[in-house]
């Protein structure tokens, strides 16, 4: 039995999945199995690919429809024999010490959920090169040693701290369970860490690479992700008992520039019930905010506001997983088996 399974996803960038496999081939951990999962089952250049590494790690997986990221994604979490799994997608590449520091992270923190490397964004030219950009995910400069995140860090009422394509993840009954496939796109890794009980682990050193691509698999719209997100911080307030301070860091984030995420707590409290929390923290500039975004988009507001009803079983997914592990999290820190 292998330390480490990765899933390898790939839909119709055959280019670009020879630099992830390469990627992957590549790392100094090598003590693992690969799923190569292919989500356009009339392709047949990922099989052909593997049958060419003639390498008994690699596993084929050719979906027998196209199943989409979400009910594709659903496919990576579930109970293995592997005590660590990780995903890497197609577009997206890795340094070869990912896994190998990933692993030692994990394996001298045995309480923590998973652990995951900065990332550096490359951008797609329009001749299909690619352009290396100064930008990271997490900045360098804040970060400069491996830093744990517990439940609930500010960051995670609406947002992900992880990144799905830079992660080692413990193997366990928690972090192996599926999310609703009507859950958005873009919400998978912020419902994802309501399934992680124990710290996050961010190692700051770039060890992947995420690719701005000009093509993307994204299927949702905008009002989708912030339907997805008032569900999150919904869940989140219904949930999380914390302090006035916590709370007041949480609405200065959402009051950032240039993007304003206030209407996404202002929904949310109305849904959750929590008013106290809304009119204790919520400024005029908030409020008119609100009240111009209604003047301005209607429709999008009132759909906004019906995000419970639009998405029912994601709804009730979120709120359950958020009131456990805020119970499991309560507990003392222990070893996830």
């Amino acid at each position: 039995m292998a330390k480490c399974r990765v899933y390898l996803t790939t839909y119709r960038r055959n280019e670009l999945l020879r630099r992830a496999l390469s990627s992957l081939l590549e790392q100094t951990f090598q003590d693992w199995v690969c799923e190569l999962h292919n989500d356009a089952p009339d392709d047949p250049f990922p099989g052909e690919l593997v049958k060419e590494l003639n390498d008994p790690r690699f596993i084929y997986r050719p979906h027998p429809q196209n199943y989409g990221p979400v009910k594709s994604f659903n496919l990576f979490f579930k109970p293995i024999s592997e005590p660590f799994f990780s995903i890497l997608e197609d577009d997206n590449w890795w340094e070869p010490r990912l896994l190998e520091r990933l692993m030692a992270l994990l394996e001298t923190s045995p309480e923590a959920s998973l652990a995951w490397a900065n990332m550096r964004y490359w951008k797609e030219q329009d001749d299909g090169t690619w352009e290396k950009t100064d930008r990271t995910v997490w900045d360098r400069e804040i970060y400069r040693e491996p830093f744990v995140f517990k439940w609930a860090d500010p960051k995670q009422v609406y947002q992900a701290l992880h990144s799905i394509g830079s992660m080692v993840v413990r193997t366990s009954s928690f972090t192996t369970r599926p999310v609703p496939e009507t859950l958005p796109f873009f919400a998978i890794d912020p419902a994802r860490e309501r399934l992680y009980p124990g710290p996050l682990i961010l190692e700051p050193e770039v060890l992947a690479n995420f690719a701005l691509t000009r093509q993307t698999a994204r299927k949702t719209t905008i009002t989708e992700d912030t339907q997805a997100s008032i569900l999150l911080a919904r869940s989140f307030l219904r949930h999380v008992n914390a302090s006035d301070t916590y709370y007041a860091q949480v609405w200065k984030n959402a009051q950032g520039w240039p993007v304003r995420s206030s209407n996404t707590l202002v929904i949310a409290s109305i849904l959750a019930g929590k008013l106290k929390f809304l009119f204790r923290h919520a400024t005029m500039i908030d409020w008119l905010f609100f009240a111009a975004s209604w003047v301005k988009r209607p429709l999008r507001m009132f759909r906004l506001m019906r995000s419970v009803s639009a998405y029912p079983e994601v709804s009730r997914f979120l709120d359950e997983r958020t009131a456990e592990i805020c119970a499991v999290a309560a507990s003392p820190p222990r070893a996830v088996t």
